[in-house]
């Protein structure tokens, strides 16, 4: 059984620019956040628990103690 987030995950296209360089689109942690102008981040969630990580890090991420697949 699928979850909403599953769904939502599978549904998010492939990033573009710096982002197609970056750790945080393959990160299980990230949400994709498009703004009312169409521009899209990258949300990092463990922002929410952890100082270490910004809340959206500069692109692209070529490594992170926070990654996970």
């Amino acid at each position: 059984m699928s979850t909403r987030a599953d769904d939502e995950r599978d549904r998010i296209p492939e990033p573009t620019g710096a982002a197609r360089r970056s750790l945080c689109p393959s990160c299980k942690h990230v949400q994709r956040v498009t703004s009312a102008k169409s521009s899209v981040f990258w949300l990092c969630a463990r922002s929410k628990a952890d100082a270490r990580f910004p809340k959206y890090p500069p692109q692209p991420v070529v490594s992170c103690s926070g990654h996970e697949r």
